[in-house]
């Protein structure tokens, strides 16, 4: 006879690594949603920058973040660990600038 009281089993299977396909997907749904996020917000981001640069300066700004920030993730260059890095780079990047 059947013992009607013992508890179904609640362990969690494990996950399986996602196939190709299921990648793809994901990658084709995030692609177009941060399009659509820059897109969207760039009329907004525009409208306020320009209170505070020029427009060439501005246009500057706006090409050299879209070229630099996907480089950056390609390349997958580590960010500086310490305090006295970033120091040094500002430091660096205020003297090329600047001097």
């Amino acid at each position: 006879m059947e013992n009607r009281n013992v508890m179904p089993s609640t362990e969690i299977p494990p996950r399986r690594p996602a196939t190709w396909m299921e990648h793809a997907l994901a990658v084709d749904i995030r692609i177009p949603a941060v399009f659509l996020l820059l897109w969207s917000t760039g009329f907004s981001v525009v409208k306020i920058g320009l209170r505070y640069a020029d427009p060439l300066t501005f246009l500057a700004l706006r090409y050299a973040c879209v070229i630099l920030l996907p480089v950056r993730f390609l390349v997958r260059s580590p960010f500086p660990a310490s305090l006295c890095s970033w120091i040094d780079l500002c430091v660096i990047g205020f003297l090329i600038q600047f001097v």
